[in-house]
């Protein structure tokens, strides 16, 4: 998620919002995110995510998010209500500030983890799904595992 820094209406010069979430089957989740400056790699501060994943136009993929932030140790609470997850520009209000708040929220990359903490994939499409390669990517045989686990 982008936010603009310094300046509104333009997401150049950006805080970059980064969140690690653990998703319910029922599409809610929660975590916490680093926010840097773009291009920085230092942390300006940390906060806790929770929120619900929404697939309105019901296609089996989530394309709107609701939730609600808090700083760790300071920065700024939000709540963002139904934002699409498109990159498209999204207004916010925000009780502790006169400005506008504007966010540019992507579409999300899901990773399976099992519970000792190993990424799990069961398809090799899963695999390339979450390094984001597309379809073409998809179907050559370089990275298929030699085993599938699938059944014949």
């Amino acid at each position: 998620m982008l936010q603009p820094k310094d300046t509104v209406g333009q997401f150049d010069n950006a805080w970059v919002h980064v969140y690690t979430v653990k998703v319910a089957p029922d599409g809610t989740f929660g975590g916490v995110g680093e926010i840097t400056a773009t291009g920085a790699s230092v942390v300006s501060w940390t906060e806790t995510i929770n929120g619900t994943f929404v697939d309105s136009d019901h296609d089996g993929t989530s394309d709107h998010v609701t939730f609600n932030t808090v700083p760790v140790e300071g920065g700024a609470t939000f709540a963002v209500t139904n934002a699409p997850m498109d990159g498209t520009t999204v207004r916010v209000d925000s009780p502790w500030v006169a400005n506008i708040v504007e966010f540019q929220i992507a579409q999300p990359v899901f990773v399976t983890v099992t519970e000792d903490g190993v990424t799990d994939f069961a398809k090799h499409g899963e695999y390339v799904a979450a390094m984001g390669g597309g379809k073409e990517a998809a179907q050559k045989c370089a990275g298929m595992p030699l085993v599938s686990k699938q059944g014949k």
